[in-house]
């Protein structure tokens, strides 16, 4: 009796094998074996190109463009890296998504700059993308941009720090005003310093208001101001994840409470939020007022947030105002890190404890800006926080009379808790 072997399986069962191959090195080896396994592997071994075109020769690249290599009909997702921006580099992009076969390219991501040209020639030819992620800048194109977009079947959109986005966000809103789509998920952010920032935020308000409901939106509109509510009221019965951030970090540039409250009431199915707060000034680090009360602003605000149904996480982007001991340091430094674990320990248990009086099921608390990096030079606290980076879990306690009382626990290692909520806590 002939037993069978590895070359007896189907080709789908081998593809399921060969997708746990994700080492580049181990995959050419595979292909070495035989020209059946170069077949089997190519597929997954190909769908997904990451090139910065400074290191890759002539040679290489004729290579990869052949037709007889068998090797652009697999590229699903194209990844040009920020070192891209050599003299001759978006010529090769171009050559490159030109050589992909029609309507196959799903993903495209960019870090580098990303001209008019290739910008079209990619919608053009792959009018199938799904997701857009574009970090950098992008040239203002010689023609309206809506003439050269089918976005139909877009699902993602991330525009990242690109200093002229006006023509490349009014193209986009005119095809929706236009034409049906898919698109779930949108993130914008822009970089602080740029020209025409109020055109922007309006650009954004209208992009809001003609694209399909979305369940996904993050918005970092830097200090440029802040979307209007409305804009945001018209995606409320779908939203699941909201993350908007105006820039600052303590004291900002937040929606003013009446419109905060609206937007929290009105999406009732957020699992995870990320604002700005009301400013929260809690004085003196070392010597902190016993039993100090949420701010009444801050309270109405936090409110709103416990309504939420289902919301399992929240993460605050602003940072109280806090005194330190040295007035010239804007961090803790020596005795002040223990003070500063001390007060936000306090600020945490009395937000989770707000907020479950209220019938909120929130799970996880984060009090962390996007602006600010966690300090490497300062140590962690006792709790394993560095400053400005918090990170808290409900849980319950008993009190000396045998109460069970509501704690923030904190947390280190919250994301290997709950790795759903990376987009989260790693925002920004």
């Amino acid at each position: 009796m002939a037993y069978a072997t590895f070359a007896d399986l189907p080709p789908e069962m081998v593809g399921n094998v060969f997708a746990f191959i994700r080492s580049k090195s181990h995959q050419s080896s595979v292909c070495l074996v035989s020209r059946t396994w170069r077949d089997q592997i190519r597929p997954i071994m190909w769908e997904k190109i990451e090139t910065d075109f400074r290191d890759a020769s002539a040679p290489s690249l004729a290579t990869l463009l052949h037709p007889q290599s068998g090797i652009t009909g697999h590229i699903r997702e194209l990844d040009i890296c920020e070192s891209a921006k050599t003299t001759d580099g978006d010529y090769r992009a171009i050559l490159v998504i030109t050589a992909i076969p029609r309507d196959r390219l799903r993903r495209f991501e960019s870090t580098c700059k990303v001209s008019a040209l290739t910008f079209q020639v990619l919608l053009q030819s792959q009018r199938r993308i799904e997701d857009i992620d574009i970090g950098g800048s992008f040239s203002t194109p010689d023609q309206p941009t809506h003439e050269s977009l089918n976005l139909s079947n877009l699902k993602g959109l991330h525009i990242e720090w690109c200093i002229d986005q006006i023509p490349l966000l009014e193209g986009i809103s005119s095809f929706y005003t236009h034409n049906a789509g898919q698109l779930e998920e949108l993130i914008i952010a822009l970089p602080t310093r740029m020209e025409n920032p109020k055109h922007t935020v309006q650009a954004i308000d209208t992009l809001l208001k003609t694209c399909p409901k979305l369940t996904y939106l993050q918005l970092d509109l830097s200090v440029h101001g802040l979307v209007a509510r409305d804009s945001v009221l018209v995606h409320c019965k779908t939203l699941t994840e909201l993350m908007m951030e105006s820039g600052m970090t303590e004291g900002g540039n937040y929606f003013p409470i009446a419109d905060i409250t609206a937007i929290l009431k009105a999406c009732t199915k957020l699992t995870a939020l990320a604002i700005d707060m009301p400013t929260l000034e809690l004085g003196c680090i070392s010597d902190p007022p016993d039993g100090f009360s949420l701010d009444e602003d801050y309270a109405h605000v936090l409110a709103a947030v416990a309504t939420q149904p289902v919301l399992k996480a929240f993460r605050i982007l602003s940072l109280p105002v806090l005194e330190f001991d040295d007035p010239s340091s804007e961090r803790p430094t020596g005795r002040d890190t223990l003070f500063c674990q001390v007060v936000m320990q306090n600020l945490a248990n009395q937000i989770l404890r707000f907020a479950t009086d209220r019938g909120s099921k929130l799970k996880v608390l984060s009090i962390k800006p996007s602006l600010e990096p966690v300090d490497l030079n300062s140590g962690r606290d006792t709790n394993g926080h560095k400053w400005p980076e918090y990170h808290y879990i409900r849980g319950r306690v008993s009190d000396i009379t045998s109460t069970d009382v509501v704690v923030a626990h904190p947390s280190k290692s919250v994301i290997l808790d709950f790795p759903d909520l990376e987009p989260l806590l790693h925002y920004i």
